[in-house]
């Protein structure tokens, strides 16, 4: 799903694209969406150990940043956000006031 060259392309799905119908009935939506859930819920198992060892050596400036990258859906990331926290608002960016706008991103601009 994402750009990681690691992951294989399941035949599952290799199957599907041959099937035109199959593919256009397939849920893609609800199978992306398990999908990135698992992916955030599991994202950082193995760097939150190294991490916390990483802080009790002499020497490590704790206060370092560590950063997880989202390929592939950050639109969608961000029209959640930006529908569900309202506190958004206060940080530079606003809704429109057209509430018309489709698709939704248009709903929001940033203040300059």
């Amino acid at each position: 799903m994402g750009l990681d060259e690691r992951e294989k392309v399941p035949v599952w799905q290799f199957r599907l694209v041959e099937d035109l119908d199959a593919f256009d009935a397939f849920p893609w939506g609800a199978h992306v969406y398990r999908r990135s859930i698992y992916g955030f819920k599991h994202a950082l198992d193995g760097r939150r150990r190294w991490f916390e060892q990483r802080q009790r050596r002499k020497g490590v400036d704790v206060h370092t940043t560590e950063t997880y990258n989202i390929y592939g859906l950050t639109h969608a990331l961000l029209i959640f956000a930006f529908e569900v926290i309202p506190e958004l608002g206060n940080s530079g960016c606003g809704k429109r006031r057209e509430i018309e706008l489709s698709p939704r991103i248009l709903k929001w601009e940033l203040s300059t």
